[in-house]
């Protein structure tokens, strides 16, 4: 049996479907692709070959089984504010976020600022015009619930307690402190950011 190096793990060879070899995650792959272990349907070339010491029907491109399998990712949430760069420099500094694009769209003299967390590739858009209205914000998620639409977005954060003070004292309004969430296991905390817009605050256990 050839050996394989660590770059010929198998994110780029897979079995092919009639094979019928189930594949599962939590073999201790690193998701080099990026693309979700949760949804990658591979192990490596290596227990592959073991389990049918054939190699050439193996190989095929990794995209065909890709887009059958894992469905739709998120990939962001789009926010319309007063105050671009306010706006943009606030959820930069409380979590994390780098600007990856900004543009504009000149027949609607719309400006846009794309921000992305540099480790988990979540995106905020931002998104401003001349003459925008604020309408009326939920003041609390009870309120929030009351109305048909987005209500809220919320960040997983990895210790709630600070991610709430940091969010309060940069000039969020304390909306809920740091409690017991519905779901079993979580604790949520909630503010509204300078302009207003609810903001979920959550820490989930390590899945186990």
């Amino acid at each position: 049996m050839k050996a394989l190096a660590d770059a010929e793990v198998v994110f780029g060879l897979v079995p092919r479907t009639e094979d019928q070899v189930a594949l599962w995650t939590g073999d201790g792959l690193d998701d080099r692709a990026g693309i979700g272990l949760e949804r990658a349907l591979v192990r490596t070339v290596v227990e592959i070959l073991a389990e049918t010491g054939d190699s050439a029907k193996f190989v095929q491109p990794l995209d065909p089984v890709l887009s059958i399998n894992a469905g739709a990712r998120f990939d962001h949430i789009g926010l319309t504010v007063a105050d671009l760069a306010a706006e943009a420099s606030w959820f930069c500094d409380v979590f994390g976020l780098v600007t990856e694009l900004a543009l504009r769209v000149e027949p609607l003299d719309l400006s846009i600022r794309m921000l992305i967390h540099p480790e988990h590739e979540y995106r905020l858009e931002l998104l401003h015009r001349p003459g925008s209205v604020a309408g009326g914000k939920p003041d609390t998620p009870a309120e929030a619930a009351l109305r048909d639409g987005y209500g809220h977005v919320a960040f997983d954060v990895n210790d709630l307690d600070a991610a709430y003070e940091r969010a309060v004292a940069r000039g969020a309004r304390p909306v809920m402190p740091p409690c017991p969430s519905p779901e079993a296991g979580v604790q949520m905390a909630f503010v509204a950011d300078p302009e207003g817009n609810l903001v979920e605050l959550l820490h989930r256990p390590p899945r186990l």
